[in-house]
């Protein structure tokens, strides 16, 4: 069998492995959730005949990952198209088209973690490719007024930005309160 050498070959051994053998370690994700193998290609001649030699850089790729594999759902693919093309990718409608956001990304030259950031956000197609969106400006003042710089700045772990003078006035408040229900409780007691 000068066919087991081949990539085409091992292709296809891989392929059947995935769907026919349930103590194949990716079974699961293949044939375990219903992915099937056309009859006719568990014959290797067959698979050659419908496919033919598997171009180098490429790989086995199903256009619907739905459906199992077949002559009219497969066709060779690069690892940039099957990344394109899988279940987890987060797809954005833009001008007509569903594109994964590494494709927007390629299109429009913004990173993908713009995209997502703006995405996440909740920001339409239209606006997450804009150049011209910026986030927010940060705000210069708190609530009541005084001024966020520096030495009057705290940052909480999540990354919000706190009015110093407020948060100590608050601490202040909330020590007297404790205080105060101390005294209380002592002077009932007695």
């Amino acid at each position: 069998m000068a066919w087991k050498v081949t990539p085409t070959y091992r292709t296809w051994s891989h392929m059947k492995s995935r769907c026919l053998d349930v103590n194949n370690d990716t079974y699961y994700r293949y044939g375990g959730r219903g992915i099937t193998l056309d009859p006719r290609w568990t014959i290797f001649k067959n698979f050659l005949a419908d496919m033919g030699e598997r171009p180098a850089g490429t790989r086995i790729e199903r256009v619907n990952n739905e459906k199992g594999y077949s002559k009219e759902n497969c066709r060779w693919a690069t690892r940039k198209e099957q990344g394109n093309n899988t279940r987890q990718n987060v797809r954005i409608t833009y001008r007509g088209q569903r594109l994964t956001v590494a494709q927007i990304a390629e299109l429009t030259g913004l990173s993908w973690n713009t995209i997502y950031y703006r995405l996440n956000v909740g920001l339409d197609a239209e606006t997450i490719v804009s150049r011209k969106w910026k986030k927010k400006t940060p705000r210069t003042h708190c609530a009541k007024g005084h001024e966020l710089v520096a030495p009057n700045l705290l940052a909480s772990r999540e990354g919000r930005r706190r009015c110093r003078t407020c948060s100590q006035s608050r601490d202040r408040q909330y020590k007297a309160t404790i205080r105060k229900g101390k005294y209380e409780r002592l002077r009932l007691k007695n």
